[in-house]
């Protein structure tokens, strides 16, 4: 029964370990002052950012990941929410739940529309690819774009300003670092249409 905080643990359960799992916990030099015997680190999925990588080092400790693992669920769970909100799904839920039938909520189609990624890497990737059955047109923007995948999945790589501007969607697969958080601004905000959806099955940061 892994708690989310690891310091939850006794001190002679931490003291014990030689290899941690990791989901949402966070790692710092307090937890690895009190895990003496750590010697392995595995953050499940990409992002290790949950954990001090310097502090790691200082105490001799491996840190891993395991990228990609989840990158299939995640694209799926990009497009679930897509058409979720076009759909208006959650609200008519919501409504029906309170025993409201609401007519006349508009829910939209993602065919024709313009699907925007902001961070065009494997997650992104893999939901383009799966988008290609939904009729929709991919724009993308990174920063190191990649030219062969975006040809070879019928994506447009175009500027921030561009991809703000013209998308109907807008999906984040950004990762955490500092020149990222909070990215998404009020600026780039006030470029995208009146009724864009915001998708970000990337850090919350």
């Amino acid at each position: 029964n892994l708690k989310t905080e690891i310091l939850d643990w006794d001190d002679a359960t931490l003291a014990s370990v030689d290899a941690v799992i990791a989901g949402v916990s966070r790692f710092g030099e307090l937890e690895f002052q009190k895990m003496k015997n750590l010697k392995l680190l595995c953050k499940t999925g990409k992002g290790v950012d949950s954990i001090n990588l310097k502090m790691a080092e200082k105490y001799g400790i491996i840190v891993t990941n395991t990228a990609g693992s989840n990158a299939d669920a995640v694209a799926e769970l990009a497009i679930c929410f897509m058409i979720a909100a076009n759909r208006n799904i959650i609200n008519r839920h919501n409504k029906i739940k309170e025993g409201t039938w609401v007519k006349g909520v508009p829910g939209f189609e993602l065919a024709g529309q313009t699907v925007g990624f902001l961070g065009f890497g494997d997650i992104a990737q893999r939901t383009a690819k799966r988008l290609m059955n939904f009729s929709v047109n991919c724009l993308a923007y990174d920063i190191l774009p990649n030219q062969k995948k975006a040809l070879e999945l019928a994506v447009k790589l175009v500027s921030l300003e561009q991809l703000l501007q013209k998308v109907d969607v807008l999906s984040i697969h950004l990762p955490n670092l500092p020149e990222t958080y909070k990215f998404l601004n009020r600026d780039k905000f006030a470029l995208l249409k009146p009724g864009c959806k915001l998708i970000n099955t990337s850090r919350g940061q």
